[in-house]
C-alpha cells in the first residue's frame, strides 16, 4: 500500500490495514492538500513534512518473522494492534486459531466467527 500497490485483502487484519491506510490518506494527507488556508505549495509541503515527522518519530510498526507458529501466537498475545493486554475473548481466539493451524479451511471459518463475536461484544460494551 505504501508503495502504491493495491493488494487484495482477505483477512480481517488485511482489511484493518487497508482501512488505516485509507484513513491516513483521506483524513490527513488529503486534508492538507485541500486546505485552502494553506494556499502556498510551501505551506502544504511543510505540513506534509510535519505529518511525516510525526509518523516516523511517534509511531511504531512491529514486523516479526517466526518459523514456530506457537511462538508467533504467544508473541501476538503480548504484542497486539492496540498495545494493551488482550481480552479473554482475543486470547481464546488466538488459542483456537493456533489449534487449527494445520486445518486452513476450519481456521478461516473460526477466524471469521471469532471476529463476528468479538465485534458484537465490543458493540455491546459501547452501549
Amino acid at each position: 500500500m505504501i508503495n502504491g500497490r493495491s493488494p487484495k485483502g482477505s483477512r480481517d487484519s488485511h482489511k484493518k490495514l487497508q482501512f488505516a491506510w485509507d484513513s491516513i490518506r483521506t483524513n490527513l494527507i488529503a486534508k492538507i492538500l485541500n486546505d485552502i488556508s494553506k494556499s502556498s505549495v510551501s505551506d502544504k509541503l511543510n505540513s506534509l513534512l510535519q505529518l511525516r515527522k510525526s509518523v516516523i518519530e511517534d509511531c511504531y510498526v512491529i514486523y516479526i518473522v517466526s518459523e514456530d507458529r506457537s511462538e508467533a501466537y504467544r508473541l501476538f498475545a503480548v504484542l497486539n494492534d492496540r498495545g494493551r493486554e488482550l481480552s479473554d475473548g482475543n486470547k481464546l481466539r488466538s488459542d483456537t486459531l493456533e489449534l487449527l493451524e494445520k486445518h486452513e479451511r476450519e481456521q478461516i471459518l473460526a477466524e471469521d466467527n471469532w471476529d463476528t463475536r468479538l465485534t458484537g461484544l465490543a458493540r455491546l460494551k459501547a452501549y
